[in-house]
């Protein structure tokens, strides 16, 4: 069984710029983090500021949610060669965070000629597109997923999401907040079925996160574990492609395949 998210085939021109290596290996880091800073999301320099080193081997237990932040990281070097950002009265702003955010919020559009059989999944929804959203949520490969997060945006802690996805590897702390604890009667939570449920899943950084198998942009190189659906279910509302090829890793292990009710 290949190794999840090792595959450093790099999708785009920028590639160079977010491939792991050896050398990047022997430089030991016990504790790397991304520091923030306010510079343009998608930039080159941006980008060069994600580059971390491998975890030293006691911390291999974080592999997973290493492999998820390069895959982000290098659906953001995709996302920077066909998009831009940009705010103004076209845009909605039906959310407003008072403390400052990071990385910022603003809307989405496409800017050039898309090569859509590395981007497809990644180009900007309806909403991306006409209303203003913490820019992080652009780096989701899955545009369904996209869309909830956007939906329902100021009623999630965004730091504690992005925690379970990558662990302590960013500097979480100006991630946008929740702005109220009351959800509407009109949201749905997914729930993982009983007979999936009691699977005996582990407490640990990885119980409520994704798993990068393959190249970052495609779908299906993800798998949603059973600890992110318990926590997460909302968020995969209409996404059942991502259930499917979730099972379908989980068929290839031997393992029984999630079913998710609404």
């Amino acid at each position: 069984m290949k190794t999840p998210g090792r595959n450093t085939e790099n999708p785009s021109s920028n590639g160079s710029e977010t491939r792991l290596t050896e050398q990047n290996a022997s430089q030991g880091a016990r504790h790397p983090v991304a520091k923030q800073d306010e510079s343009d999301w998608l930039s080159r320099s941006h980008l060069n500021s994600h580059l971390l080193t491998y975890p030293a081997r006691d911390h291999l237990l974080n592999l997973i949610q290493y492999n998820v932040f390069s895959g982000l990281i290098r659906n953001k070097s995709v996302l920077a060669s066909f998009a831009t950002y940009f705010n103004g009265e076209a845009v909605a702003t039906p959310v407003t965070f008072g403390e400052k955010v990071y990385p910022g919020r603003a809307a989405i559009v496409s800017t050039a000629f898309t090569n859509y059989n590395t981007a497809a999944n990644l180009l900007p929804t309806g909403l991306q597109s006409s209303i203003e959203h913490s820019k992080w949520i652009d780096l989701i490969p899955f545009p369904g997923m996209r869309d909830n997060l956007i939906k329902w945006e100021a009623y999630y802690d965004h730091a504690e999401l992005a925690y379970d996805l990558i662990g302590n590897l960013l500097d979480l702390s100006n991630f946008p907040k929740a702005q109220t604890s009351a959800w509407p009667s009109t949201h749905k939570q997914n729930v993982v079925e009983s007979s999936t449920r009691d699977e005996g899943i582990r407490d640990d950084l990885n119980s409520h996160g994704l798993i990068l198998w393959g190249e970052p942009h495609n779908i299906e190189s993800w798998e949603v574990t059973p600890g992110f659906l318990q926590k997460w279910g909302w968020t995969i509302e209409g996404c059942q492609n991502l259930v499917d090829f979730t099972n379908h890793w989980r068929l290839s292990r031997g393992e029984e395949p999630l079913e998710v009710t609404t």
